[in-house]
């Protein structure tokens, strides 16, 4: 597993300050990569970073009241927000020197530090996110929290859902506007701003509509990539969580065509990801299996890591075993899913727990209402939360 870790200043007055970070988190144990020591005169520099976000499990972005002004500074945020609306998996942290304005569509997708003016203290709170239980990291507070400078991790470090509660009627709005006035850039921005919120909601017709809107934007524009994207992730996700596995396979389909077209792999593997989800719905799971495999193939970096993980979840939950082998591998693959704060975490913890219901364990309600409020409070993903809530009904009636 790689734990690569991409240190970009936004500024030249940053440079300094990221290379005494840079120094601590190898001192603690991290690879890492930094725009200075590895970007060569004449070389891409969004390229470069752009390859190295690739195998990273997370991005640390230092920006002072000097990056606000940088043009450079927007550069590198339009880049980054495309790996991370890409590639969900990396973890994108703000580290800010002073108190400094971040643009809304920064925001939503990072971890935000407190400003800090210390770099070693800075690092330690990275490290932190970086590595710890995703389900109390979100949380901590690395200092008092009555002093100027604590370090208090952003409460929405896990998911970016609640910020949008009051305003995602406003966007769609926006959004609507944006594609009837063919102003694509900004609507393609927002759309992703707002798509996993739609589906941690269940707002599928909400979903669908805003993605034709902007599917026929991008197909006016020939830019295939972001049309097999909507396609995928906007569309035929969409009929795939609906049960409508026909009409996702097509969606998935006509993407993968677009993809070729632009030899973009990362996209052909996102199909054949996705297609390896429907066969493990329909519990064709050597099928899946090989679907994850050709997703592998295409992947590179984090997302390759995460297949493989989805891979051999399934392969241990379908397997004939006995309880107590099932539990030792689903215990393993769960503290995979911890390092890289995905929410498979909750469907691998919801396995164990039923392991050891079966195993007649005593005291696992208490552990379940964690895995509750993990799921309903922190990832707030109503379907799984409606399994959690069933398997305490069922602890609940046995100790009655």
């Amino acid at each position: 597993m790689r734990t690569r870790v991409v240190i970009v200043p936004a500024a030249s007055e940053d440079i300094e300050y990221s290379q005494i970070l840079e120094k601590r988190l190898i001192f603690l144990g991290f690879q890492t990569w930094s725009l200075e020591t590895q970007t060569k005169i004449g070389e891409s520099i969004l390229g470069n970073i752009d390859k190295a976000l690739r195998d990273a499990i997370a991005l640390i972005l230092i920006r002072s009241k000097a990056s606000i002004q940088s043009q450079w500074s927007l550069i590198q945020q339009r880049a980054f927000q495309s790996q991370i609306r890409f590639s969900g998996a990396l973890k994108l942290i703000v580290v800010p020197r002073t108190r400094i304005l971040l643009a809304p569509s920064l925001l939503s997708q990072a971890v935000v530090l407190e400003p800090q003016s210390d770099p070693y203290l800075a690092a330690l709170a990275c490290a932190s996110i970086i590595s710890n239980n995703p389900s109390s990291s979100s949380f901590q507070l690395l200092s008092h929290p009555d002093s100027p400078n604590a370090l208090i991790y952003n409460p929405e470090a896990y998911t970016q859902v609640n910020p949008l509660e009051s305003k995602f009627e406003k966007y769609v709005n926006v959004i609507m506007s944006l594609s009837s006035l063919k102003e694509y850039e900004p609507a393609n921005e927002l759309y992703w701003k707002i798509l996993y919120y739609t589906g941690y909601r269940e707002l599928w017709e909400t979903r669908l509509t805003l993605s034709n809107r902007l599917l026929r934007l991008s197909l006016d524009l020939n830019d295939h990539i972001t049309a097999g994207l909507v396609l995928t992730k906007g569309v035929g996700y969409a009929f795939m969580e609906q049960n409508n596995y026909r009409d996702a396979v097509n969606y998935y389909q006509r993407a993968f065509k677009h993809f070729q077209m632009e030899k973009y792999k990362r996209g052909m593997g996102i199909c054949w990801d996705y297609l390896g989800d429907i066969f493990e719905k329909q519990n064709r799971i050597n099928d899946a299996i090989s679907a994850y495999n050709q997703a592998s193939s295409l992947y590179d970096g984090l997302e390759q890591h995460v297949v493989r993980l989805k891979q051999e979840f399934i392969s241990v939950r379908f397997k004939n075993n006995k309880p107590s082998d099932w539990l030792v591998n689903f215990q393993r693959i769960h503290e995979e899913f911890l390092k890289i704060n995905d929410y498979r975490v909750a469907l691998s913890e919801y396995e164990i727990i039923k392991i050891l219901y079966q195993l007649k364990e005593p005291n696992l309600y208490n552990r379940t209402k964690q895995l509750y409020s993990l799921v309903n409070e922190t990832i707030k993903m109503p379907r799984i939360t409606k399994k959690i809530n069933a398997l305490i009904q069922l602890i609940q009636a046995k100790n009655t």
